[in-house]
C-alpha cells in the first residue's frame, strides 16, 4: 500500500502503473444510482486510480489503513470518509483493486469515527 500511496502522491499515472500487475482488475462502487464499473489493465486502472485519488486528495487526506483485513487507502475530505480502496497483492504487484465511493456503504466509517 505504501508503494501505491507514494506513486499516487507523485501525481503521475506512469508511477502508479509500476506498482500494478499488467492484468490488474479494478471494481468501483460509486453508488447513488451509478452501476458498479470494472476496469482492466495496468494503464487503464492507473488512470482511474489517479482520477479518483489525486482529484479527491486535492481537497482531502489520503491515509493507509486496513480495510476488511486487506491493505487499503482511505480518502477523507473535511474529516469525512469519501472513498476506500483495498487491494490484493501478488508478489510485489497489485493484482486486484476494489474502490468504494458509495456514501451509503461508507456511512459506518464516518459514524464510528464520531
Amino acid at each position: 500500500m505504501r508503494r501505491l500511496n507514494h506513486a499516487v502522491e507523485t501525481g503521475r499515472a506512469e508511477n502508479v502503473t509500476e506498482v500494478l500487475a499488467p492484468d490488474v482488475e479494478m471494481v468501483t462502487d460509486e453508488g447513488s444510482g451509478h452501476a458498479v464499473s470494472t476496469v482492466s489493465g495496468a494503464t487503464q486502472v492507473a488512470h482511474r486510480i489517479c482520477s479518483i485519488l489525486i482529484d479527491g486528495a486535492d481537497s482531502g487526506e489520503l491515509t493507509e489503513h486496513n480495510v476488511n483485513g486487506q491493505p487499503g487507502l482511505v480518502l477523507r475530505q473535511e474529516g469525512e470518509v469519501v472513498g476506500i480502496i483495498c487491494v490484493d497483492v501478488v508478489g510485489d504487484r497489485i493484482s486486484d483493486v476494489w474502490v468504494v465511493l458509495n456514501p451509503d456503504k461508507l456511512r459506518h466509517w464516518n459514524s464510528s469515527a464520531k
